[in-house]
C-alpha cells in the first residue's frame, strides 16, 4: 500500500467553504477512484489537553490518504476529480504561485509493515500521526524490529483500530514536497478513543519496543534510548472513507 500525508492551510475566512469543498472532494474520490483504498480528510484536533507538536494552525488540513500502489497515487493527483478541485477552490488555500498551485507539505511513503481494523472508519477515532527518525543505516534493522512489535499491538490492543508504520518513498522521482531525510519512519494510527491511545503509550507492547530498539532511533536526549524524538499531528476527521480492501490485519 502507498500512503500519502499531506498538509494544506485554508485561507482565513474561509473556512465553512473549504470544508463543503473538501467534504465533495472526498466524496468524488470515493465515486470514481477504485483504486484510492481510504481518503481522510481533517482538522487538528485543538481539544483541551492534546498536545501536538509543534503546535499547528488551527487553519490546517491534514489528508492521510491510502493507495494500491504508486501510480494509483499519481493517478488520482493528474486525474479529472483533483485536478477540478484545485481549479475550482483553490483560491480558498494559502498558496504561493497562484491558486491552482497551493502550498502544500506531502510525505509520500510505502507502507512497511501495520494494520488497518474496520473500526478504523468511525468518524470519531482518535487519530494520530507521530514522524520518528531513524538513526543512519538503520533502515533494515527497523524493518525486522516492527514485525513482532506491530503484531503484538494488534493481538493485545484491540482499542487500536489502525497502526501502520512506513518509510519513505526513496525514488529520485518521489512526489514527496519538499524531500524528506530517508530515515524518517510515520506512524499513522487510530484509536477507539482518548484513553484507548494513553494505553497503548503505557502498555507492554510500546515499552517492551522501545527498552529492544528504542537506540535505533533519534532521541529527545542523547542521555535516553527510550524517549525517541518526533513530531505528531493529533486529528479530527470531517470528510473520507475507507474501502473493504483497505482492511488489513497483521498476521
Amino acid at each position: 500500500m502507498y500512503i500519502v500525508d499531506a498538509f494544506w492551510s485554508v485561507v482565513p475566512g474561509n473556512e465553512a467553504k473549504a470544508q463543503a469543498a473538501l467534504e465533495k472532494l472526498a466524496a468524488d474520490v470515493e465515486a470514481s477512484e477504485p483504486d484510492t483504498l481510504f481518503y481522510l480528510v481533517h482538522h487538528p484536533n485543538l481539544d483541551p489537553g492534546v498536545k501536538i507538536f509543534p503546535p499547528p494552525a488551527a487553519t490546517q488540513i491534514a489528508f492521510v490518504e491510502g493507495y494500491k500502489d504508486r501510480a494509483a497515487f499519481l493517478a488520482h493527483v493528474a486525474g479529472p476529480v483533483f485536478q477540478e478541485f484545485v481549479a475550482k477552490h483553490g483560491t480558498l488555500f494559502l498558496n504561493m504561485y497562484g491558486p491552482e498551485t497551493p502550498f502544500v507539505i506531502v510525505q509520500a511513503l510505502d507502507l512497511t509493515d501495520g494494520f488497518i481494523r474496520p473500526e478504523s472508519a468511525y468518524p470519531g477515532v482518535y487519530q494520530v500521526e507521530a514522524r520518528w527518525m531513524m538513526k543512519p543505516g538503520q533502515r533494515e534493522a527497523v524493518k525486522e524490529a516492527l514485525v513482532d512489535y506491530i503484531r503484538a499491538v494488534f493481538a493485545y490492543e484491540p482499542g487500536t483500530y489502525m497502526y501502520t508504520a512506513s518509510m519513505l518513498d526513496l525514488y529520485p522521482d518521489s512526489p514527496s514536497i519538499p524531500p524528506w531525510n530517508a530515515d524518517a519512519l510515520t506512524f499513522n494510527s487510530s484509536w477507539k478513543d482518548f484513553q484507548a491511545f494513553l494505553d497503548h503509550g503505557s502498555a507492554a507492547p510500546y515499552q517492551d519496543f522501545l527498552a529492544a530498539y528504542g537506540h535505533l532511533f533519534v532521541q529527545a536526549s542523547n542521555t535516553s534510548t527510550t524517549h525517541p524524538y518526533m513530531t505528531t499531528s493529533v486529528l479530527k476527521r470531517f470528510a473520507g472513507f475507507f474501502r473493504e480492501k483497505a482492511f488489513i490485519l497483521a498476521q
